[in-house]
Formats: C-alpha cells, sequence, structure tokens
C-alpha cells in the first residue's frame, strides 16, 4: 500500500497497483491500494501546476468532475447514470451538533411486573 502523500505518476506497468477506480457517486478517484488521489495542497481549487498524490483521508476537497473531452461544460459518466434505489428513513438527526443534547433512557428488566425493576437514566 502506498504512503500518503505519493506522487501520481503516468507508468506502462501492467500489475494492479498503478490501477484507479473511478467512484461516479462520489466523485472520487481511488487507487488499488485504497488511497485516493487529491491535490497535493488539498485545495478544492488549487493552482496550476500543482501535483496529484494519493492520501488515505477523503473529505469534499477531492472531489473530481468528470466531463466531457469535446465540452468540459458536459458532465459525464463512465459506468452510466448512477441509480440508488430502495426506501430511506431518517434514523437519527442532530440539527446543532454543538448544543448539549440529552437523551433519557427506560429499562425494564425481568419478566412480570412484580418481579421486574424499572430505571430512568
Amino acid at each position: 500500500h502506498p504512503e500518503d502523500q505519493t506522487n501520481v505518476v503516468l507508468h506502462s506497468d501492467r500489475k494492479p497497483w498503478p490501477y484507479f477506480a473511478l467512484d461516479q457517486v462520489n466523485n472520487r478517484i481511488i487507487n488499488h491500494g485504497g488511497k485516493y488521489i487529491h491535490p497535493y495542497t488539498g485545495h478544492a481549487v488549487p493552482e496550476d501546476n500543482t501535483p496529484v498524490v494519493l492520501h488515505g483521508d477523503v473529505h469534499e476537497n477531492m472531489e473530481f468532475k468528470l466531463v466531457s473531452t469535446s465540452n468540459p461544460d458536459e458532465e459525464v459518466y463512465p459506468y452510466g447514470d448512477a441509480t440508488i434505489v430502495g426506501d430511506w428513513y431518517l434514523v437519527y438527526s442532530v440539527e446543532n451538533p454543538l448544543a448539549t443534547h440529552t437523551s433519557t433512557y427506560q429499562v425494564t428488566v425481568g419478566k412480570s411486573e412484580s418481579e421486574s425493576t424499572t430505571d430512568t437514566f
């Protein structure tokens, strides 16, 4: 597995280590070794000639937009349009993660009302 900050270079080797996959749902490019391509500086809009490196972090500044070579305003999907199906349910949501959140749980231990213990914490 490559180290973080390993430079990405063109290479003609046919072994698995130089292979990449496109994650077109999250707009990321991942190396066979599990590291992601991102600009060396980590900036969302890097300067011209900024090298690209491999890194294990996942963040919004490493997203790539795959576009047509004939029209850079046209986004392309090499694997076809991503289709996400199924039912989605909100399980838990925090409106303000910096606020103090209090939860109360009530637990009953035992099989009958006369021999059970109930506690709230």
